[in-house]
């Protein structure tokens, strides 16, 4: 489950940086996130139930922070960066912040766990 969340977390920092740096064209960093399936398949582990709960806790806790994040990239939206407008890209924005939120919070979770 950690390769799974530190994968997560980097390609959400290099979608976002790159949507915010490059515009239009940033957009194409999500496609690193078609790897999941083949990071998933390295380690072939069923979870147990004490995994599951902990999942479920993460998706909780990432809920709770792409609210925030969604609202934080709602009162940035008149800003500009690199010359690409964030209200332009609010929709690409809120995607990869998702993204880096779940493979941030599924690590902590798990570390506290």
């Amino acid at each position: 489950m950690n390769l799974r969340f530190i994968f997560e977390a980097v390609v959400g920092a290099v979608c976002l940086l790159a949507i915010l740096f490059f515009g239009s064209k940033g957009i194409a960093a999500l496609a690193l996130f078609a790897f999941l399936p083949i990071i998933m398949r390295i380690k072939k582990t069923i979870p147990d139930e004490r995994e599951k709960q902990i999942f479920y806790k993460v998706g909780n806790l990432t809920f709770g922070l792409t609210v925030i994040a969604l609202y934080i990239i709602y009162q940035l939206s008149d800003y500009t960066i690199n010359g690409n407008h964030i209200e332009d890209y609010w929709y690409f924005l809120s995607i990869t912040s998702i993204i880096l939120i779940h493979g941030i919070s599924g690590l902590i979770i798990f570390r506290i766990s």
